[in-house]
């Protein structure tokens, strides 16, 4: 498909779109090979299907099937270092939990004060003012730009957080 300049690539099984060589190889394939461990099934399926919808040109459940595979990451994390989150527990608690329970290392906390506020709004923000409730009589048009941002900063997020768990 690359010789034949059709912008998509085979990988891990699925069909992938190559709109950005380098996010793709720097953060989107390591990512895709960290969330296929058994243990982030669920963040491989949501993440995969952010991805299916993006290629279908569906970019409003990009963003939400985005926001799913960080919250559950988040939410695999929390669970298994028992932090006492609640199941139904949002993308902001979450991180609340991540930072109060030193799962983000302090020296990210204490010299990059944005970090906390990044992570908790980027992926949700979007999710929440573009793609997650009523559009009410005027319909909303999400673009590929900001589509294609949303997975790429969502892969990036969950990677930073399963290299955490990881390294942890």
């Amino acid at each position: 498909m690359m010789e034949a300049g059709f912008g998509y690539k085979f990988e891990s099984g699925h069909i992938v779109q190559m709109s950005d060589e380098f996010n793709h190889k720097e953060v989107v394939l390591p990512t895709l090979q960290l969330i296929s461990d058994a243990r982030y099934q669920t963040v491989q399926r949501e993440f995969l299907e952010g991805h299916s919808a993006f290629r279908a040109g569906d970019y409003e459940k990009t963003l939400v099937e985005c926001h799913k595979a960080l919250e559950s990451t988040l939410k695999i994390i929390a669970s298994d270092r028992k932090w006492g989150t609640a199941e139904d527990a949002n993308a902001s608690k979450l991180f609340a939990a991540a930072f109060e329970n030193g799962f983000i290392p302090l020296i990210l906390q204490s010299e990059f004060s944005a970090l906390r506020a990044m992570l908790e709004s980027a992926v949700p923000t979007v999710r929440n003012k573009l793609a997650a409730h009523g559009q009410g009589n005027k319909p909303r048009v999400n673009s590929v730009s900001l589509a294609r941002f949303q997975l790429n900063q969502t892969a990036a997020a969950i990677r930073f957080l399963v290299d955490l768990d990881s390294e942890n």
